[in-house]
């Protein structure tokens, strides 16, 4: 049996995942087993689990497919978004830390809880947005 990812978290008996960013209309945070299948996350964590990373996807609703496609990441050490790992490793980044698995699962979730209760700030009350 496969090992499940430690962002995907279970709510009412439907499926979640920490890092997605619900932001655009066809964006959602649940997930079924082809979005995981999709997602980069886990694969990226086999090979560069530096504590630094910072994630975020974007799982795609399309027809009722869910899909994990676009995935964001950048490096919080250097505040740069990384579309390569060439600079990141044991060795190779002066900033590199070993992924503590607990301690990311919590920073995601409650990044995760934070924005959720923002999102539904703003879907409740959509003229209060700064400067307008």
């Amino acid at each position: 049996m496969d090992i499940p990812c430690p962002y995907r978290h279970v709510h009412r008996g439907r499926t979640f995942c920490y890092l997605a960013i619900d932001e655009r209309r066809y964006t959602t945070t649940e997930v079924v087993p082809l979005a995981c299948a999709t997602c980069r996350v886990p694969g990226i964590l086999a090979e560069h689990a530096c504590r630094h990373l910072s994630f975020g996807v974007e799982v795609d609703e399309y027809g009722g497919r869910l899909t994990a496609e676009v995935c964001h990441i950048a490096c919080e050490a250097l505040v740069v978004r990384l579309f390569d790992f060439h600079r990141c490793g044991e060795g190779v980044c002066e900033h590199w830390e070993g992924w503590e698995r607990a301690e990311a699962i919590e920073k995601a979730r409650q990044t995760a809880e934070r924005d959720r209760r923002r999102l539904a700030e703003e879907r409740r009350d959509p003229d209060s947005e700064e400067g307008g």
